[in-house]
């Protein structure tokens, strides 16, 4: 058994567009860093890269006692791991529906990505009891519907507000790549605040639908709550849709999962 005061726990989640690592200690995320997802890096530039979150914030590399992945992305797997057993001296854990068993109702387990395997530990710790839906907003924008009972009913997978920004640019002849941000409705000076409008309040109301339907399906006499996380649950903040905003409920799902491993 671990002396769990100095045990801290590197969590990294592997996504599409960014690498997004947490130290946890004592329960609390002490230090997080993104890097870009990129093909091509190698081993040695991720090291170095995980390395650099633990110097900046002199953490000493003694006290990491475990590393817990979830990854999308397979094809950098071996390279992450690579990196953790050079540079961390350490092998890392892979979470996925495989090695966590209380999911219910999961009829296709296959198909469930190890982030929104995290995004279920964590919502369900922090809310047991609860019907809940979750929207994580990230290089795709997903929402997985769970009830109080940790059965996993249904969900959804559209493009994300990145995504869909970049699928403008790259198949239109004259649409620029611009920055996702909130602008006026009633202000359209130039394509890029056409574009903007779009795909911000297009985006919203995608969100607000898929959320209402599903609660309606299931929970339509009960209460439910519904979580927003991802690199982008902070932008619809002012539009009220959504009783909690986590950035980080991948990660705290990866930490949890250590702590049950550990103890």
């Amino acid at each position: 058994m671990f002396n769990k005061r100095k045990i801290m726990i590197l969590c990294i989640d592997v996504g599409n567009t960014q690498i997004h690592c947490g130290v946890y200690s004592n329960e609390q995320l002490i230090a997080e860093a993104r890097h870009a997802t990129n093909d091509g890096i190698t081993s040695d530039a991720y090291g170095i890269f995980l390395k650099a979150i633990l110097y900046e914030q002199n953490i000493n590399l003694k006290y990491i006692k475990q590393i817990i992945i979830s990854s999308v992305v397979p094809e950098l797997d071996y390279q992450i791991t690579n990196a953790c057993i050079r540079y961390l001296a350490l092998t890392p854990i892979f979470l996925n529906v495989e090695n966590y068993k209380k999911i219910k109702n999961c009829k296709l387990p296959e198909s469930l990505g190890a982030d929104r395997v995290a995004n279920f530990i964590s919502a369900t710790t922090l809310f047991p009891n609860k019907n809940l839906v979750i929207v994580d907003l990230g290089t795709a924008t997903t929402v997985c519907v769970i009830s109080k009972n940790h059965e996993l009913l249904s969900g959804s997978i559209m493009p994300g507000l990145k995504t869909s920004a970049k699928a403008l640019n790259s198949t239109t002849a004259k649409l620029p790549l611009i920055k996702i941000e909130k602008i006026d409705i009633g202000i359209v000076e130039t394509t890029v605040d056409s574009i903007q409008i779009g795909l911000f309040y297009g985006h919203l109301g995608a969100i607000k639908e898929l959320t209402a339907r599903f609660k309606s399906k299931f929970f339509a006499n009960e209460q439910s709550s519904v979580i927003a996380t991802g690199g982008f649950s902070d932008i619809y903040k002012e539009e009220k849709i959504f009783e909690y905003i986590i950035p980080d409920l991948v990660l705290r799902g990866l930490y949890i999962y250590s702590q049950l491993i550990i103890s």
